[in-house]
């Protein structure tokens, strides 16, 4: 068994594991929510691409404009 003596020299190392922990669990998730708003920006910004694209080839292919109009869709769900 442990001294109490030990014990408390030791305390402070198991805080310090402890806040070591706590904060890299606190910036994993502020990664991840960085993550999700970049994943989100390109969702719309590839939505838009994609809008854009199919207004162009209305005219010309239509087939290839629904296409690109129901991808455009799909990015913004």
């Amino acid at each position: 068994m442990s001294s109490p003596a030990a014990t408390a020299l030791n305390a402070p190392m198991f805080r310090a594991a402890s806040l070591r922990q706590v904060l890299a669990q606190q910036l994993k998730q502020q990664c991840i929510g960085a993550w999700q708003s970049l994943e989100s920006l390109a969702r719309a910004r590839a939505a838009a691409h994609l809008q854009q694209t199919a207004q162009r080839y209305a005219g010309s292919r239509p087939e290839l404009a629904a296409e690109l109009g129901r991808m455009a869709r799909e990015a913004q769900a």
